[in-house]
């Protein structure tokens, strides 16, 4: 078993987004098991991309990533990600398919960006833009769904 990250203070409104984002992929993965409604799960899931991973995407393309070069292959991978992840939150009808392809992707996605990209984001930042990026962060995460399916 490895050992917890060890994230800086200043970057953990951006992994706490993330906590949210893998409850997202473990609701669909659930519902999809329990074979619930289609379209209650692609409303809950078009309503967690507009109200708020939309938004995180674009924080860390804007912020986060740009601590380290453009060219470099791990911010290549992530926004090569983020656009893949983006075609299918914006498919006007998501089918199981979809929404299977996003809980696989954004599961990895998310893996990746919090055990290789924001440690290597994390260690290059200087002090001041660790402090940047928490200033420019605005996209704390509050659940508004009553439409619990994936309790049931």
């Amino acid at each position: 078993m490895s050992n917890p990250i060890k994230r800086n203070e200043l970057l953990k409104p951006y992994s706490r987004d993330h906590h949210n984002g893998l409850l997202l992929c473990w609701n669909i993965k659930v519902v999809l098991q329990k074979n619930i409604e289609l379209n209650r799960i692609s409303n809950y899931v078009s309503s967690f991309w507009n109200s708020h991973l939309k938004a995180h995407f674009l924080e860390e393309e804007k912020y986060v990533f740009t601590v380290l070069p453009s060219n470099d292959e791990h911010i290549i991978q992530a926004i090569k990600e983020h656009n893949s992840l983006r075609a299918h939150f914006e498919k006007e009808n998501m089918d199981i398919a979809t929404l299977q392809s996003i809980e696989m992707e954004l599961n990895a996605h998310i893996r990746f960006e919090e055990r290789l990209l924001f440690n290597k984001i994390q260690e290059a930042a200087t002090e001041t833009q660790l402090q940047q990026l928490n200033e420019h962060y605005n996209n704390e995460y509050k659940e508004e769904w009553n439409d619990e399916f994936w309790l049931n």
